[in-house]
């Protein structure tokens, strides 16, 4: 499961590819969404052995 952090009329339920812009730590990644606003995506293990430019599927 993983939680974004994104304005609230911007929340909406979708099959989301992300690309990985920097690692915080194994549960907080930073990316972009589909409206190239910055969002922080939180969930278990999310950031393990990822790096800049890797793709995270996410299911939201």
């Amino acid at each position: 499961m993983a939680f974004f952090l994104y304005p609230k009329e911007t929340a909406v339920k979708q099959r989301m590819g992300m690309k990985v812009i920097k690692v915080i730590n194994n549960n907080i990644i930073k990316s972009y969404d589909a409206k190239n606003q910055e969002v922080l995506v939180m969930g278990c293990g999310i950031g393990f052995k990822k790096k800049p430019g890797d793709e995270v599927e996410v299911n939201l």
